[in-house]
């Protein structure tokens, strides 16, 4: 096994991927720094845009950090994309998705604390004029067990500061995605690989389900992974043999549009369309 995986990084790196099947080169052609573009530009470009008061679709405000920006592509990746026009605001991961009457800085565990004051948590005139304007406000982050523990008290001050429009979405894990490895599992083995969910991702979400009305929370790991057999995993694979996540963390294309799918039939998102 060993040697067919240098083998084949060998084929990679000297630009040999179309000698692959191409199941393997679809696998080989995957580039992090490509995917990572296509997670944020949808969402960078929509920063602080906004609202038509011609535009009769719902008028919706997306805040948070990197997995924000995976529910705006599944917007766009959807039929939601007819029936939303959408605006966003950047709360990076670590600063706390979170609108308190107190200081958070102190609690940020982000590596950039510059960033998340720039981002400006739910500070500015601006923000604030969107959350106003909208007719709902999806809320996402890659939650920790601190900004988790918080986030009731953050959503009761949201609701009675601007009336209850806000959607929480859970953070989501799928696990280590090794490219190679994948590679060298035939089909179709390869398209049955589930990987375990760690146990802090579960942990996390049951945590936001228990603090948080479930009326108005989304569990996007049950969404996308479900349960089967009663154990906690999550295919690697979309049904059309497309990789879900190129990080464990973030949606590919494929997989947005299989996110975006599913939101569809959220209650507290199919109501408002």
């Amino acid at each position: 096994m060993a040697v067919l995986l240098v083998g084949l990084s060998a084929h990679v790196l000297n630009g040999f991927i179309d000698r692959l099947n191409p199941d393997d080169r679809y696998l080989a052609s995957i580039s992090p720094s490509e995917q990572g573009v296509y997670v944020r530009t949808r969402f960078d470009a929509l920063h602080h845009a906004s609202f038509s008061g011609q535009d009769k679709r719902i008028k919706l405000l997306v805040i948070g950090d990197s997995y924000a920006k995976d529910l705006i592509n599944a917007i766009y990746e959807s039929p939601l994309a007819n029936n939303i026009q959408a605006s966003t605001h950047q709360i990076s991961a670590g600063c706390g998705n979170l609108f308190l009457t107190r200081s958070i800085e102190a609690l940020a565990t982000s590596s950039y604390p510059v960033l998340c004051r720039q981002d400006g948590w739910y500070d500015s005139p601006a923000v604030q004029d969107l959350i106003r304007k909208s007719d709902q406000v999806w809320v996402a982050s890659a939650w920790q067990a601190w900004d988790s523990a918080l986030l009731p008290e953050s959503v009761a001050n949201l609701n009675r500061e601007f009336g209850n429009k806000f959607v929480i979405f859970g953070t989501k894990d799928f696990g280590t995605i090794n490219i190679k490895k994948l590679i060298a599992t035939p089909a179709p083995q390869r398209y049955q690989t589930r990987n375990h969910i760690p146990e802090n991702n579960r942990l996390i979400n049951r945590q936001l389900a228990q603090g948080l009305d479930t009326t108005h929370f989304v569990n996007v790991s049950d969404l996308l992974c479900g349960v089967s057999g009663g154990r906690d995993e999550c295919p690697v694979f979309t049904p059309n043999g497309r990789l879900l996540s190129y990080d464990g963390g973030h949606l590919t294309v494929d997989g947005a549009r299989v996110l975006g799918s599913k939101l569809v039939d959220v209650p507290v998102i199919k109501n408002a369309l």
